[in-house]
């Protein structure tokens, strides 16, 4: 059993089997810090909370087992940019180095080549992600209906590339 009800959260299954479930609402409509691990013999474990309370948010397990955790609402309904790191062997929660570009709720996260991470977003046109200091991924639906991505370098010259990436 979960150690605080909750709707609107995130599982994400972490390489040692376990299930990190985070953050979600309360039944007062409360934005929760809140975790659980659900363990593969199907007990529950409260696990560390996370560092800011959220909820439509998204998680996405990294290839060095860390879960990030990104976006969502938070405390208020307010729309947030920043993204979490738990990291499953210390068992401690930390800020990731990056934020979004803009703040996000309702969207999902999925990986894509050269370690950079693809941003789906339901609810809005277009969406930004950094991927490094150096460049963030853009996505954008016309009015058309015609998606694109680009990948946009932080510099005075800019420079962009259409298409698809895998």
């Amino acid at each position: 059993m979960l150690s605080t009800a909750r709707t609107g959260a995130t599982a994400t299954l972490m390489a040692d089997g376990r299930i990190l479930i985070v953050g979600g609402k309360d039944g007062n409509g409360n934005a929760l810090a809140s975790a659980d691990a659900l363990n593969p013999d199907g007990t529950t474990a409260p696990a560390p909370s996370m560092l800011i309370p959220r909820y439509g948010h998204s998680a996405l397990l990294l290839n060095n087992g860390s879960v990030l955790v990104a976006g969502g609402h938070t405390t208020g309904g307010a729309v947030v940019n920043t993204a979490e790191l738990f990291d499953p062997i210390a068992n401690t929660w930390r800020f990731a180095q990056n934020t979004m570009v803009d703040s996000r709720a309702e969207f999902t996260l999925s990986h894509c080549s050269m370690g950079a991470f693809w941003l789906q977003v339901a609810t809005m046109a277009a969406a930004q992600f950094p991927v490094s200091n150096n460049f963030f991924l853009s996505q954008e639906l016309s009015n058309t209906q015609d998606l694109s991505m680009r990948l946009v370098r932080r510099t005075p010259q800019p420079f962009s590339r259409t298409g698809a990436y895998s």
